[in-house]
């Protein structure tokens, strides 16, 4: 494992991001049970499949990635967000009443709901970025990850503007009103799902892949042109598309998004060309989880293709079918399993590196250390990847055969079940462990390496 550049000396306690980890699951659950509604893939602008997505970004996809950046931003860069074990519980309990409460905008609107989800949700992000934005720039490395989190974080404010716009606009006339004159049809959902999907998480988790995968797996690193230069060319088509979309120049909407399907070729098969090439060629269900997911976002880039084609060769009728079927893959598909495979690797990795760092100046203490597959859970590990292989396809057919829709949220169900069960496994092992070390520290002491 390679730590080379890495600082652990401001990371926040193992239950500050553990409790982001551990909630996503249950808002993957709730967004499972919504899924068995057969009916909720008859469109995708149903208040059902709305509310649907919103609680899988935001209550799996965000609360995890939150979780990441709370963790791994201390790492990076050398400096801890501050006071952030006293702050991360006030923003993670905000923000998980927010999104408790979004679908019910889609579900039972009325301004009152607006007000009562979006309040906290924003407040939770707005905390939150503030935060990130002040550790990012407080840093001077030039570290390639930051720079893509600087790049991520911007794309979330995109996001989070152009939904609350969207969403207030439904109720406020004028503001409907100004907005149809910017925007036609769908445009603004769009860009609100492009700067979400494309930016915030797709750039996030390239920031990050950049660290981890050559960390863990231990492969040749990333080429530094793609390092340097993906994420920020990424960003800029995203700009591209925006304007196009503002100014109706459909040539400059058309090639950013076939640019944009290029980076992400690239960014694919480099991190499959690595992954070919690591050193330990031991079983790893996180290693099979990165493969599957970068296979994904290739066949993903695939079908969208398809579904551009369709109305050309007479069959538009189905291109609404397919466009959802590749985001499907997409979503399903990469940023899932990257989450579900990072999971696996990152709480353990946290749990034992806590544990060290409690026992670090007792040698007696050292020995209360667990085995690391004892964290790992690498039997968990497996079950999990089986079951989410058995679940993926099941899932990317329900656009096309909404029959199947019960099979995969039961299907999704398990998966999220098995992946609190790891979660509260690793706790369990972590908790037990940590008495053992503050009980042999209370007993012999600390070393004093001054007398030496």
């Amino acid at each position: 494992m390679n730590l080379d550049g890495l600082s652990f000396e401001n990371i926040p306690k193992f239950t500050t991001p553990l409790r982001f980890f551990a909630t996503a699951p249950i808002f993957g659950l709730l967004a499972s049970l919504l899924l068995i509604m057969p009916d909720v893939w008859l469109s995708r602008w149903q208040p059902q499949f709305i509310a649907m997505t919103h609680l899988f970004t935001l209550g799996f996809i965000a609360m995890i990635m939150f979780g990441a950046l709370i963790q791994i931003l201390p790492v990076l860069g050398g400096v801890g967000l501050p006071n952030v074990d006293k702050t991360a519980p006030i923003i993670h309990a905000l923000f998980v009443g927010g999104v408790a409460l979004f679908p019910l905008n889609f579900l039972f609107p009325s301004e009152w709901s607006v007000l009562a989800s979006l309040f906290p949700l924003i407040t939770a992000i707005g905390a939150l970025v503030v935060c990130i934005t002040w550790v990012l720039f407080k840093t001077n490395k030039g570290n390639v990850s930051i720079r893509a989190i600087r790049l991520a974080l911007m794309s979330l404010f995109v996001t989070v503007i152009s939904g609350v716009i969207q969403l207030s606009s439904y109720y406020y006339t004028d503001a409907m009103g100004l907005l149809q004159a910017v925007f036609q049809g769908k445009d603004l959902t769009n860009l609100h799902m492009a700067w979400g999907v494309l930016g915030w998480v797709v750039i996030l988790i390239m920031g990050v892949s950049f660290q981890v995968i050559p960390m863990f797996h231990v492969t040749p690193d990333f080429k530094q042109g793609i390092k340097q230069w993906l994420p920020a060319i990424q960003f800029s088509l995203l700009v591209g598309m925006t304007t196009g979309i503002m100014y109706k120049l459909s040539i400059m909407v058309w090639l950013s998004m076939v640019f944009t399907g290029i980076v992400l070729l690239v960014y694919a098969y480099s991190g499959l060309g690595l992954l070919a090439h690591r050193k330990r060629k031991v079983p790893d269900s996180t290693v099979n989880f990165w493969k599957l997911a970068f296979s994904a976002l290739i066949i993903s880039i695939a079908v969208f293709c398809i579904a551009s084609i369709l109305p050309l060769i007479g069959l538009g009728h189905r291109a609404a079918e397919a466009q959802l079927l590749a985001v499907t893959v997409f979503i399903a598909g990469f940023v899932m399993s990257v989450i579900l495979g990072m999971l696996i690797k990152i709480a353990p990795f946290l749990a034992y590196l806590h544990l060290q760092q409690s026992a670090m100046n007792c040698f007696q203490a050292m020995s209360a250390l667990p085995n690391m597959h004892e964290l790992l859970a690498p039997n968990l590990g497996k079950w999990l990847f089986k079951t989410y292989t058995i679940t993926l396809p099941v899932l990317c057919i329900v656009p096309l055969v909404h029959e199947l829709s019960v099979l995969a949220g039961l299907l999704l169900v398990s998966v999220f079940l098995q992946l609190l069960i790891l979660q509260w496994k690793t706790w369990q092992v972590y908790n037990s462990a940590q008495q053992n070390v503050d009980a042999l520290v209370e007993k012999h002491g600390v070393m004093n390496f001054d007398q030496f």
